[in-house]
C-alpha cells in the first residue's frame, strides 16, 4: 500500500544535477535542493518563488551557483551549500543567461548573449563570487566549457535547443564539441565526422564524457580527446538523457525527472537512479480558493433553462 507521503515522493521532478563530493545539489519545485551523493532526503537551498535552472556545485562542494529568475530576468546566482541568502553575480537582462561550471581559479562561469547582435553568440563569462567585474573568456560563442587535465579543455556549442525537445535533428546548426588538447589555445572538432547532437561535454579524468543521440535516444558517451575508443555507457531507449554534469570523476545526469549516476567510465560501467525524497510541502500542489471572477468567461443556459 502506497502512502500519501510515498506518492508525493514519486511525484517529484528533479532536474540540472550536480556533483562533488558527498553532497548533490539539483533543481525541483522552482528552487535549488541539496542532499547526498548517495540519495536520501534532501533540503531546499533556496525559497526565491522563482524558477531555477543550471544548477552547479563548486569543486569543494560548498557553494551552489545557478540561474534564478528572482528579480526578473535570468541571472546567474549563488548560496552556501550550508544555507543562507543567495547573492546574485550578473546584471544582464539577457533571456539566454546560464550557468556551465566553474573556473580552475573559483569564480563561476556563465554564458550570456548580453551586448551581441545575435542571441545565437552567447559567450562564456567568468564572474567573481565577490560580485566583481566578469571576464569574458577567449574562447568564442559557446555553450559550454570544460576544463580537464594539463590544461586542455572541450567546448560545447550551438547547443541552443536541448536534443531531448529536437529529436535527432541532424542540421548544420546542430550541438558540436570542439576540443584543446594541449591547452595551448588551439581547438580542433571532436567527433567532427558526426552528424548528431552532441551536448554537455566535460572531463572525468582523462576522457571526454559527453551525451549524443547518433544511435537514436540521448545517452551518455565516452571519448579519447583523440576521438579514438567512443563508449557507451547507458541505455535509455525511448527516452533522452539531459543535463550531464560531473566533478571530474563521476557523472549525473537527469531522465524523465530521474537522477541517475555513473561511477566510471570503464566499457562495463553502467548508470544507476539516485533515490531521492524531497522535504518540502509541495507548496504548488496545495489546494486553493481560486476567484471565479478571474477565470470565468462566457455563461449561456441550456435550451430547458436549467
Amino acid at each position: 500500500m502506497t502512502t500519501d507521503a510515498a506518492a508525493g515522493a514519486d511525484l517529484a521532478y528533479l532536474r540540472h544535477p550536480s556533483v562533488s563530493g558527498d553532497r548533490l545539489a539539483f533543481a525541483a519545485e522552482d528552487d535549488v535542493w541539496l542532499t547526498s551523493a548517495d540519495g536520501g532526503r534532501a533540503w531546499r537551498l533556496t525559497a526565491d518563488a522563482a524558477p531555477v535552472a543550471g544548477v552547479r556545485l563548486s569543486p569543494d562542494g560548498a557553494t551552489v551557483a545557478f540561474v534564478g529568475s528572482r528579480d526578473g530576468a535570468p541571472e546567474a546566482y549563488v548560496v552556501s551549500a550550508d544555507g543562507g541568502p543567495t547573492r546574485r553575480l550578473s546584471h544582464w537582462g539577457d533571456v539566454n543567461t546560464r550557468v556551465v561550471g566553474w573556473h580552475p581559479d573559483g569564480r563561476v562561469i556563465a554564458a550570456t548573449a548580453a551586448g551581441e547582435p545575435f542571441r545565437s553568440r552567447v559567450w562564456a563569462w567568468a564572474l567573481p563570487l565577490d560580485g566583481g567585474v566578469p571576464e569574458r573568456l577567449p574562447f568564442g560563442p559557446v555553450s559550454s566549457v570544460g576544463f580537464g587535465p594539463g590544461g586542455a579543455v572541450v567546448l560545447g556549442v550551438d547547443q541552443r535547443r536541448g536534443a531531448a525537445s529536437w529529436k535527432r535533428y541532424r542540421g548544420g546548426t546542430a550541438p558540436k564539441m570542439w576540443i584543446d588538447r594541449a591547452g595551448d589555445g588551439e581547438f580542433v572538432r571532436l567527433l567532427g565526422d558526426s552528424p548528431a547532437q552532441l551536448e554537455d561535454p566535460d572531463w572525468v579524468g582523462d576522457r571526454v564524457v559527453f551525451l549524443s543521440d547518433h544511435e537514436g535516444w540521448g545517452n551518455v558517451y565516452s571519448v579519447a580527446p583523440d576521438g579514438t575508443d567512443l563508449r557507451r555507457h547507458s541505455d535509455h531507449g525511448e527516452s533522452y538523457a539531459k543535463a550531464l554534469r560531473t566533478d571530474g570523476t563521476r557523472v549525473v545526469y537527469q531522465r524523465l525527472g530521474e537522477i541517475w549516476r555513473l561511477d566510471e567510465l570503464t566499457p562495463d560501467s553502467r548508470p544507476r537512479r539516485v533515490e531521492v525524497t524531497l522535504a518540502g510541502p509541495r507548496t504548488a500542489r496545495q489546494p486553493r480558493p481560486v476567484p471565479a471572477a478571474e477565470h470565468l468567461g462566457d455563461m449561456a443556459a441550456d435550451r430547458t433553462g436549467r
